[in-house]
């Protein structure tokens, strides 16, 4: 499964755009991506969909492009990335369309419904912890991360000591917290426990009966979601760039 923008990285991106407003040629790019995304919709090509609308984000950081990422991250089953995307978007979208803020909020809550929360912790403070090899955060993740129902991998890492690795199978909607203990610094040498490296079960995953319900809402859905909420505006471009609906 494609590796989306972590939510830190998209908050950074929408920070740095806070200071320096786009340029015209920046949003004249932007708005290009954007229409290339939603062609891509238009075809059922949730990949080169989500592409385009990040590269769309990082250009031009509007409101209805994090929604539009957050959608085909939900459309690829990738139900963490999703939540924690649609979630940011509802943070900086209190201005937005009142359909696509309400859509954001149904989504949302039908993703909580089956994705699992999960709190890490290491014994050391100043230890960086990753998910999947993805950067989670220093010593512990007080706010649960959202994680999808199949088998995960927590690592530790801190200069000088052994990295501590936990590999776990988690199923849905279950509310567990992980510790990670680091290897004292004479033990650097040796190698971290935990099993083989596993990247999950995908043919598991599809086998789940709550996968199958979170892609049927996605495809009642589907008439909204592409046909008002993605739709692109008028043809004219102007400095205060938008689409249908926002």
């Amino acid at each position: 499964m494609r590796l989306a923008l972590p939510a830190f990285l998209l908050a950074m991106l929408a920070s740095a755009a806070a200071a320096a407003q786009p340029s015209r040629a920046e949003t004249r790019e932007a708005r290009r991506y954007f229409e290339q995304g939603v062609e891509a919709i238009g075809r059922d090509d949730y990949a080169a969909a989500l592409d385009a609308f990040e590269r769309s984000y990082r250009l031009n950081p509007k409101s209805v492009t994090l929604f539009n990422i957050g959608m085909c991250q939900r459309a690829m089953a990738d139900l963490s990335a999703a939540y924690n995307t649609l979630n940011r978007y509802l943070e900086t979208a209190s201005d937005d369309a009142p359909t696509r803020v309400e859509e954001a909020r149904r989504v949302v809550a039908e993703i909580d419904d089956v994705l699992a929360q999960v709190t890490v912790r290491a014994d050391r403070a100043d230890a960086e912890i990753s998910v999947d090899g993805l950067p989670a955060g220093l010593g512990a993740v007080t706010r649960p991360l959202r994680l999808t129902a199949g088998t995960h991998v927590f690592e530790a890492h801190l200069a000088g000591h052994r990295a501590a690795r936990e590999v776990v199978d988690i199923g849905p909607g279950e509310q567990i917290e992980i510790q990670l203990t680091l290897g004292e610094a004479s033990d650097v040498g040796e190698t971290a426990g935990g099993g083989d490296d596993d990247d999950g079960d995908e043919g598991g995953l599809v086998t789940e009966w709550w996968f199958w319900t979170i892609i049927g809402a996605a495809v009642a859905g589907a008439a909204i979601t592409t046909g008002v909420l993605l739709a692109p505006g008028e043809d004219r471009l102007s400095a205060d760039w938008t689409i249908e609906g926002n």
